[in-house]
């Protein structure tokens, strides 16, 4: 699959099947998550991978039959705690975002489906990994096969989303 089929065939799926998710393929994806650029070469994300039915409690009623990725974050290296602060801006968090859709592109081009969930019970999530309180979760990735066609989403037209500035 080229990278133009990976991002067309990415979506947020909504519905998984029962069909067993290789634990290989879900390595595949964090190896590949691993390899995203990040501030100061921070790689301020920690992947736990988790395959058992009873996170669904903790993430979304749709989640049912899919595995999960949970995105730790880590504390920025000092040099990016510097910038940080120079620039007032967060940018582990952008870090995990680019490495979160580096995931998310392999899984769509291992064949396998993605949704990406910002509303989950963190604090139950930390407890059930041993995550210190101290310590953010991110994001939580449902990965499995899909048991749906991919629905159609509106997208922006490049028009209302770029504008070229040919000379300042």
């Amino acid at each position: 699959m080229e990278l133009q089929e990976a991002i067309i065939a990415r979506y947020s799926c909504r519905s998984f099947t029962e069909r067993a998710i290789d634990s290989a393929l879900l390595k595949t994806c964090v190896e590949t998550a691993g390899l995203a650029p990040s501030a100061c070469n921070s790689q301020p994300w920690k992947f736990h991978i988790i395959q058992d039915p009873a996170m669904v409690a903790l993430t979304q009623p749709f989640t049912k039959h899919a595995a999960f990725i949970v995105v730790e974050e880590q504390k920025p290296v000092v040099s990016e705690r510097i910038v940080n602060r120079m620039k007032n801006q967060e940018f582990h968090q952008v870090d995990i975002g680019i490495a979160c859709a580096y995931l998310c592109l392999q899984a769509a081009e291992l064949g396998l489906d993605t949704c990406m969930i910002g509303y989950f019970h963190e604090k139950k999530i930390k407890e059930l990994l041993q995550i210190p309180d101290k310590k953010r979760i991110r994001l939580v990735i449902a990965v499995g096969y899909g048991s749906q066609q991919r629905r159609k989403t509106d997208r922006k037209t490049l028009q209302d989303s770029l504008t070229i500035h040919e000379s300042l």
